[in-house]
């Protein structure tokens, strides 16, 4: 074996451990992100002034996006490769976490956490 060969194969073993140490990072990041909304929910009630009801209504949202994703993921990841899926997924993903931000109303938040529940 060459040194070419066994320089090539060093490499693609360090960016398959890259790979594996962002995977790790996100869904890190996705599962607490999962958990902070019923933590914040609290302070959130009186800042955005959203209900029991509603509260029931933006958690349904996001597991019924989440649902919808996981159905269609696979199909999409195999339609438009997994590069392309997985950054549109990302990017879904991204955006949605973003639009938090910007919810001022109880619809705003669920419609957020509905983006978000799809990204995941």
């Amino acid at each position: 074996m060459d040194v070419s060969a066994t320089m090539t194969v060093g490499r693609i073993g360090r960016v398959r451990w890259g790979i594996c140490a962002l995977l790790f990072f996100a869904t890190t990041i996705n599962y607490v992100d999962r958990s902070v909304l019923g933590i914040l929910a609290p302070t959130l009630r009186t800042e955005i002034g959203w209900t029991d009801l509603e509260y029931g209504r933006i958690s349904a949202a996001f597991t019924l996006a989440y649902a919808i994703g996981f159905v269609f993921a696979g199909w999409f990841i195999d339609r438009v490769g997994t590069r392309i899926g997985y950054a549109l997924y990302l990017i879904v993903w991204s955006l949605a976490a973003a639009a938090h931000a910007l919810a001022a109303t109880p619809i705003g938040f669920a419609l957020a956490r509905f983006a978000l529940g799809l990204g995941e």
